[in-house]
């Protein structure tokens, strides 16, 4: 299995030294000159493994959703208390201190999460309150990208996701995911029983 080293031209040497002297790999010069074979050793295999792994022993489950007050009352009511009922504490990343870039940040959580629970609820186009195709506009929803991001990069991961959405936008699900058994809820307790007993049966 192929694996790509990415690092600027000028710290390529500095790099794989480093890695050498931490036993991880061995690597010696060939003609023409910039090649160089590069073996990975036992280490370093370890280390990649470890990398791919799921965090098996975590007691973190990760959320992905919309940030907005109308689902403050699903989180903290619904949520979080689903999540803790299962045996897991819940992490989001608002909840979170940090002084990097968020991206990295969301993927590192992600990474240390034995599972990630993604709502799909959405809001809504703000001209629709007014619009005169509110009715019959297939887009008044307007997807949440970053769960989207966030539930596939898990997915990348083998790391287990818990698909949830509220009742009145299950029809807004996008067509590549709605294939998924998606918890389908109208309150916070009714998420919160279901949560709870879908993360007993299928995270172990």
């Amino acid at each position: 299995m192929p694996y790509v080293l990415f690092c600027p031209a000028e710290f390529m040497r500095v790099q794989l030294r480093c890695m050498k002297d931490m036993g991880l790999l061995q690597f010696e010069e060939t003609v023409p000159p910039n090649s160089m074979y590069i073996t990975l050793l036992p280490k370093g295999w370890e280390k990649v493994e470890s990398l791919n792994s799921i965090a098996r022993e975590s007691k973190q489950g990760f959320v992905a959703m919309w940030f907005s007050p109308e689902m403050e009352g699903f989180f903290n009511q619904g949520i979080v208390p689903g999540v803790n009922d299962a045996g897991f504490e819940c992490k989001r990343i608002d909840g979170v201190e940090h002084i990097n870039k968020i991206c990295d940040e969301i993927v590192a959580e992600i990474r240390k999460s034995r599972f990630v629970v993604a709502d799909f609820t959405a809001g809504c186009c703000k001209n629709c309150p007014g619009c005169e195709h509110n009715q019959s506009c297939p887009d008044k929803v307007r997807a949440r990208g970053g769960v989207y991001f966030e539930a596939g990069l898990a997915l990348g991961l083998g790391i287990p996701v818990i698909w949830t959405i509220r009742k009145d936008q299950i029809d807004q699900v996008h067509f590549d995911t709605r294939q998924y058994n998606h918890i389908v809820y109208e309150t916070p307790e009714e998420l919160r029983e279901r949560l709870k007993n879908r993360i007993a049966a299928t995270i172990h």
